[in-house]
């Protein structure tokens, strides 16, 4: 019988590889701040809808460690912390030579158009 593997673990480096694959992609982006909206290549939504599972597995794993903190890694928690960000700073470069979709409070949405059967 092989004896069994060493559990997978998330170590410091890698979430060290995953600041500098930040700063690597934010390079080529004006404005990495914002909410990306629905628009520019087809990359950028699905990029930032995977931002989102991310984030929600952050979320889940930051209760975990809270409540087992001694069996439940903490370094996971940062490491998912800074996916979310490579995630989002990827979707803003892959529109960055086709324009941005950005969302910006109060001037992104258009007023509904006025009643037009006298109603109000």
């Amino acid at each position: 019988n092989s004896p069994e593997p060493p559990p997978a673990r998330i170590i410091a480096g890698h979430t060290e590889r995953l600041e500098r694959a930040i700063d690597h992609f934010k390079q080529d982006v004006q404005d990495p701040s914002g909410m990306v909206l629905p628009g520019g290549t087809l990359a950028s939504p699905l990029l930032y809808q995977a931002r989102t599972a991310v984030r929600r597995a952050e979320r889940a794993t930051w209760l975990a460690v809270e409540e087992h903190p001694e069996t439940v890694n903490p370094e996971t928690a940062r490491y998912l912390n800074r996916l979310s960000t490579l995630l989002f700073v990827m979707s803003r470069r892959a529109n960055a030579e086709h324009g941005d979709v950005v969302w910006i409070p109060e001037s992104s949405v258009r007023p509904a158009p006025p009643a037009t059967d006298g109603m109000q």
